[in-house]
C-alpha cells in the first residue's frame, strides 16, 4: 500500500494553502474517532498545541474554544473601538489595506505572522507565542481546528499528527498502529490541495498494472518542471490518448493534448498538479531536473511482481521503444540502468533480445529477436496497447491481423520513409510483368538488396505476392487473388 500520508512534505508548512487534504465515505468517522479518544486524555487546546508540532504552527495563543476565524471576528472589532482607533487608522497603522482590514474584523481573511505581531502590539492582544517570520500560522491554525470538528476535506498532516499522538498516549504496538493508518489511508477516496481553483483527484493506494503504465511512460519520455509541471510530447497523437486514458482510469482526470508549437511534427501535453508531483517525487524518485542519464525503474516498482513490472516496461516501450517494419521491436536509452531494467524485464518474461551500445552513440539499445516464435510474438505484443499502430503492426506480423485495402496496407506502415513506402513498391510491382526477381526491382527503385528483401517480406505476409524458388532463384509474382480485384485496379489507376 502506498503511503499517501507522505505526500506532505515540511515545506508546505508556512502556509495551510499548499496543505494536500483528503476525504473519503468513511474518513471523517474515523477521525472524529481519534479526535474523541484523544479528548479524554487532554484538553482540546491541549491537543491543538501538540498537533502544532506536526503542522509546523509557531503560535499559541487562547482561542475560547473557537475557530480563528470566529475568534477573530468576536475580538478584533471590540479592541478596536475600545482603543478609539477607526478602521482607516487601524488599517495605516498595521499596514493593512482598509478592504483587508474590513474582511479581518468578517472573519473572512486572517493575517500573516507579520501583520499579527503589529495588530497585537496595537490592540493589547494577548498571544503566549508567535512566529518571527512571515508564515501563516494562524490561517493554517483555523483550518486545524476546523478540520478536528467538521470539514469534510481534512490535511493529511492534520491525520498524520493525530495519529502519531494517538499512539504515544495509547502505547499503540507498530503491527496495531500500521492496521489503524491502513484503514485511514483504504477510507481515503479523493486528494486536492487547499487552493479555490485545486480540481480533487482519485487517491491512488496501490500499486496497479494503470499505475505501472504511467511511470513506466514518464521514465521513458515525461518531463518534470519546477513547480509542478509535467509535461510529454510524442509524434503519435494516439499514444498520448492512450496515456490520458491511464491518468482517467488511475486519477480520474483526462490529459489535453495540441499539436506541438515547436518545428515538429508532433503533440504535446502538460498539466501543473502538486498531487501527482508528490507521487512521482515522494513514492517513485523522480525529482524536476533532467533525469535522461540517471533515469531508472523505481525502486517500488522493482520489488513488485513480474506481472506489475511488465506493466512499467509496456510504458516504457509505448514511448521509448519503436516497432520495426520487419516485426521487430527495439527500446534506447542514454541511461544503461534503463535500458537494463527493460532487458530484465522482457528476458524474465521469455522473450529473446540483444542488447547493445550503438557506435559512436550515448545510445544503449535492444532489439527483439528476429526469430520469434508465434507465441513469443504474441507475447511481445502484450507491451503495445491494442489501439495504436505500433500494437497493429505486431499483430500483423503475429497473423491477428489482416490487410483487406491498399488502404489498411498505406496507413499500417505510415511511419516507414526510406525513399519508398512499402505501398509504393506495391504500386509498382503492380505495373510489371506477372513475374520478377530481386534484381529486375532494384534496377527500377534503386533501394538496398537488404531493405529491398524487408519490403517483399511485408507485402508477402499481407498477401500481396507470393514467391516461388526456380532453380536458383526467388520469383515473385502478384498474388492470384488480386488479378481482377479493386485493389489491383485501384493501384493501376494512380
Amino acid at each position: 500500500m502506498l503511503d499517501i500520508l507522505r505526500l506532505h512534505k515540511p515545506e508546505d508548512n508556512r502556509d495551510a494553502r499548499c496543505w494536500i487534504l483528503a476525504t473519503g465515505k468513511d474518513l471523517r468517522s474515523k477521525i472524529n474517532f481519534l479526535y474523541s479518544s484523544l479528548l479524554e486524555k487532554m484538553t482540546r487546546e491541549e491537543l491543538i498545541r501538540r498537533l502544532n508540532k506536526y503542522t509546523g504552527i509557531n503560535l499559541e495563543i487562547n482561542l475560547d474554544g473557537l475557530i480563528p476565524k470566529k475568534w477573530l471576528k468576536n475580538n478584533i472589532r471590540k479592541l478596536r473601538i475600545k482603543k478609539g482607533f477607526t478602521k482607516k487608522k487601524i488599517a495605516k497603522l498595521t499596514g493593512t489595506s482598509g478592504r483587508d482590514w474590513t474582511r479581518f474584523e468578517e472573519g473572512k481573511r486572517l493575517p500573516n505572522c507579520k501583520k499579527l505581531r503589529k495588530i497585537a502590539n496595537i490592540l493589547d492582544i494577548k498571544i503566549e507565542s508567535i512566529c518571527q517570520n512571515d508564515d501563516f500560522c494562524l490561517r493554517s491554525l483555523d483550518v486545524v481546528v476546523d478540520s478536528l470538528e467538521k470539514l469534510e476535506w481534512i490535511p493529511l498532516v492534520v491525520i498524520s499528527g493525530l495519529l502519531e499522538i494517538y499512539k504515544k498516549e495509547f502505547n499503540i504496538q507498530e503491527d496495531n498502529f500500521n492496521e489503524i493508518k491502513n484503514k485511514l489511508i483504504n477510507s481515503t477516496d479523493f486528494l486536492r490541495v487547499l487552493q479555490d481553483n485545486s480540481k480533487s483527484i482519485k487517491a491512488v493506494k496501490e500499486i496497479d498494472g494503470i499505475l505501472a503504465k504511467i511511470i513506466g511512460a514518464f521514465a521513458a519520455d515525461g518531463n518534470f518542471y519546477p513547480p509542478d509541471m509535467i509535461r510529454w510530447e510524442d509524434e503519435y497523437e494516439e499514444q498520448l490518448e492512450v496515456l490520458s486514458n491511464w491518468f482517467k482510469i488511475s486519477f480520474g482526470f483526462g490529459l489535453r493534448i495540441k499539436p506541438s508549437k515547436r518545428e515538429r511534427n508532433s503533440f504535446t501535453t502538460r498539466f501543473r498538479n502538486k498531487i501527482i508531483g508528490r507521487y512521482l517525487e515522494i513514492f517513485f524518485g523522480f525529482h524536476p531536473i533532467d533525469k535522461r542519464y540517471t533515469v531508472n525503474e523505481p525502486e517500488l516498482i522493482k520489488q513488485q511482481s513480474l506481472k506489475i513490472r511488465k506493466y512499467f516496461a509496456m510504458g516504457a516501450l509505448m514511448f521509448d521503444g519503436s516497432v520495426n517494419c520487419d516485426g521487430t521491436v527495439s527500446f534506447s536509452s542514454v541511461s544503461k540502468k534503463f535500458r537494463d531494467s527493460v532487458s530484465e524485464i522482457l528476458l524474465k518474461d521469455g522473450i529473446k533480445i540483444s542488447i547493445a551500445k550503438t557506435p559512436s552513440s550515448d545510445q544503449w539499445n535492444l532489439v527483439s529477436s528476429r526469430e520469434l516464435s508465434l507465441h513469443q510474438l504474441k507475447k511481445l505484443s502484450f507491451y503495445f496497447e491494442k489501439s495504436t499502430l505500433k500494437r497493429k503492426i505486431l499483430d500483423f506480423y503475429s497473423g491477428n491481423l489482416k490487410i483487406n485495402s491498399v488502404d489498411d496496407f498505406r496507413v499500417l506502415f505510415l511511419k516507414i520513409r526510406n525513399k519508398i513506402h512499402p505501398a509504393d513498391l506495391f504500386s509498382i510491382i503492380n505495373t510489371m510483368v506477372d513475374k520478377f526477381d530481386v534484381y529486375q526491382i532494384i534496377k527500377i527503385t534503386n533501394l538496398s538488396r537488404k531493405l529491398l528483401l524487408t519490403y517483399l517480406r511485408i507485402l508477402e505476409k499481407a498477401n500481396l505476392v507470393t514467391s516461388n524458388i526456380y532453380g536458383r532463384k526467388r520469383i515473385y509474382s502478384l498474388n492470384n487473388w488480386l488479378t481482377n480485384h479493386p485493389l489491383s485496379n485501384s493501384l493501376r489507376s494512380e
